[in-house]
């Protein structure tokens, strides 16, 4: 999976227009940071961690929302560890398909295989402790950190 590199974004392209529903979400910056760094390549509605910061902030349970985008990216680093020649964005969009419960998948045998791993995301996961400021974790699988 190719790494997200640091690039300069127009501001005028992050999403303003929708009010943000909390102040920060400070808590979760080392587990957004690590979502971005592992998927924001393959997260076309954001086009710097920013705007997918700003998401969070906008959402009504931002917390809820955290936990579901962490178990669908540890579905998707866990699919491409184990199928390395699996085209990542056709697992990115299963992984949606599956939390977003569309009825209709575009990958129905992708989402199957997905479906598991986002019901089991592994203990280092399930910590915030377990995550450096800059979005690290500190233990867990290779393939993870």
């Amino acid at each position: 999976m190719a790494k997200v590199t640091k690039q300069i974004v127009d501001a005028s392209k992050i999403n303003l227009h929708t009010p943000l529903r909390h102040d920060n979400v400070d808590d979760y910056l080392p587990v957004l940071r690590w979502q971005w760094r592992k998927a924001g390549h393959l997260i076309e509605h954001c086009n710097a961690f920013e705007d997918w910061e700003r998401g969070f902030l906008q959402d009504a349970n931002p917390d809820r929302e955290i936990v579901i985008w962490v178990r669908a990216i540890y579905s998707i680093l866990e699919y491409m560890h184990v199928n390395p020649g699996a085209s990542d964005n056709a697992v990115y969009m299963s992984a949606l398909d599956a939390i977003n419960g569309n009825p209709k998948p575009r990958h129905p045998e992708l989402v199957a295989q997905l479906v598991p791993r986002i019901a089991t995301p592994p203990n280092c996961l399930k910590d915030l402790r377990n995550f450096t400021p800059d979005g690290h974790l500190k233990s867990g699988p290779k393939h993870l950190r």
